[in-house]
């Protein structure tokens, strides 16, 4: 369940930043780093091993957490 309020909250600055053709406040770049952290933080917590970030293309949970 999403809790009351944050939907609307989120709705109420998306959609008039988008209207006025105004930046986003959250950028994909924002959207991508708060992904690899959360990654990195479970990947941590599964193998118990320090996780440096940026995620490389290499590392097991750079394309998805189901491996």
């Amino acid at each position: 369940d999403v809790p009351a309020g944050l939907v609307e909250g989120m709705i109420s600055v998306i959609i008039p930043a988008y209207n006025e053709e105004r930046a986003l406040p959250v950028t994909l770049q924002d959207a991508r780093m708060a992904i690899e952290l959360i990654s990195a933080m479970y990947y941590s917590s599964r193998t118990r091993q320090v996780v440096d970030l940026p995620l490389g293309p290499d590392h097991p949970y750079y394309h998805g957490w189901i491996v």
